[in-house]
């Protein structure tokens, strides 16, 4: 599944809009492709990479494009918990940097 890298770079970038929306077509992708596919190719590659996309606007001002990747993650997570399997330590840290987000503060 080379498709799965090539998918996860598009998160990696500068423009934040860009990065949201790649993180919502990874997010939506997880829920309605198969679980070998989720298991095999689109969660090794491209989980840590939309956490840390998540993670990176959260932390430099972007909070509202930050939200917006973390309630893709929301959603792929109540609907393909499979695919957030094994990112303990990317969840915690993302928690971390949600709690400390501006656009959380009342």
């Amino acid at each position: 599944a080379s498709w799965a890298p090539k998918l996860a770079t598009h998160v990696a970038g500068t423009d934040g809009d860009h990065v949201v929306m790649a993180a919502r077509a990874i997010c939506k992708l997880a829920v309605r492709c198969s679980p070998a596919a989720r298991k095999r190719a689109l969660a090794p590659a491209c989980c840590g990479p939309v956490l840390a996309a998540t993670q990176k606007l959260l932390t430099n001002d972007e909070e509202l494009l930050g939200v917006d990747c973390l309630d893709a993650l929301v959603d792929a997570a109540g609907e393909a918990p499979a695919f957030l399997a094994g990112q303990a330590e990317g969840l915690l840290q993302l928690v971390g940097a949600a709690a400390r987000a501006d656009a959380f503060e009342p």
